[in-house]
């Protein structure tokens, strides 16, 4: 499988939008992409949006032009993100002021507001992707309010991707941030390395992350929280895939890679525990409800499954069902 198959598989990357990104400065065209009847409007408030359905038939509820009036009625509400062309019609976010606490009961009428890592669980992929991908843009706006060089305000542009600093002047532009934070997979013959920190839930385990330094590559990255982390030496890496992580705004790159030995030393205070697990005990883990994967929406996941279904036989997926396992919220960092 090449990596932009395998990278479709990660929660957040299918692309049920147009983006258009060719014409987010033509502001005449943004404007008439508002404008129209068909037009459909996601709220964002503290990571939350609005969503319709049951947990089985769950979908993003984007406001029509009634409801957009009547929520700007309600709400203070920041400037139009335009997100892209929908086959229903133009899809735009706006934030709702993170003061107004009593948001969900305003909005109640419209659905149910629903943050991110509950309903991109429930969601179709492609609605989870533009919900993502709304999250990312209004939170890193109001993160960014201010010019990091002159300190005047920031006012978006280009239907929102781009701040560009009020100073006189100044007018700094600032992009969106991702920030690249590395995810592997380590193996030493027929076994995957696993940690947990702390403040996990009870037994739940992960692969090694990790934020990408100034100064390295991904690959040295890679080696170095291995070994930070875990005191593992690393002496293979490869690329796997990487998914979008707006929590707040992460960009994870996924490696898988091969230990030279299996002593773990733990360096760093990062990992409480960690262990080397065989397919087998990781059965055993899962049945017995000693351990707990990390949710199938997260990258980490795919890794550890990657690698647990190249032996053949059940899937991790369907181990994981077949325990009767309940997927909670995924750890911070993966």
């Amino acid at each position: 499988m090449d990596h932009l198959r395998r990278s479709l598989l990660n929660c957040y990357t299918m692309q049920g939008l147009d983006r258009k990104a060719e014409l987010r400065s033509n502001t005449d065209w943004i404007a008439e992409q508002f404008g129209r009847s068909d037009v459909g409007v996601m709220p964002i408030w503290r990571g939350h949006t609005l969503v319709s359905g049951t947990k089985d038939d769950r979908r993003i509820a984007p406001l029509d032009t009634a409801g957009l009036e009547e929520m700007q009625s309600r709400c203070r509400v920041g400037k139009p993100i335009f997100l892209g062309l929908h086959p229903d019609g133009p899809r735009f976010a706006l934030t709702v002021d993170g003061e107004t606490a009593d948001a969900p009961d305003l909005l109640a009428p419209f659905g149910e507001m629903m943050d991110l890592r509950t309903a991109g669980r429930e969601l179709h992929p492609a609605e989870a992707s533009v919900f993502a991908h709304a999250k990312a843009l209004s939170e890193w706006q109001d993160r960014h309010r201010f010019c990091p060089a002159c300190g005047s305000t920031n006012e978006p542009v280009d239907a929102g991707h781009v701040l560009k600093c009020s100073g006189e002047g100044c007018g700094r532009s600032q992009f969106p941030r991702m920030d690249p934070a590395i995810i592997v997979r380590v193996v030493f013959e027929d076994r995957i390395l696993l940690g947990r920190q702390a403040v996990w839930a009870p037994h739940q385990y992960s692969v090694v992350a990790g934020f990408v330094e100034p100064g390295e590559s991904l690959e040295q990255a890679v080696v170095r929280e291995v070994e930070e982390e875990a005191g593992v030496p690393v002496v293979e890496v490869h690329y796997q895939s990487s998914q979008p992580w707006p929590f707040p705004g992460n960009i994870m790159l996924g490696f898988a890679a091969v230990a030279s030995d299996d002593q773990i030393s733990l360096n760093d205070n990062e990992l409480e525990h960690a262990r080397w697990y065989t397919r087998e005990e990781i059965v055993t883990g899962l049945n017995e409800r000693s351990l707990r994967v990390p949710p199938n929406i997260s990258i980490s996941f795919r890794l550890i499954e990657h690698w647990f279904n190249d032996a053949g036989g059940d899937t991790l997926l369907e181990v994981t069902e077949r325990a009767g396992y309940e997927w909670t919220p995924p750890p911070r960092s993966s």
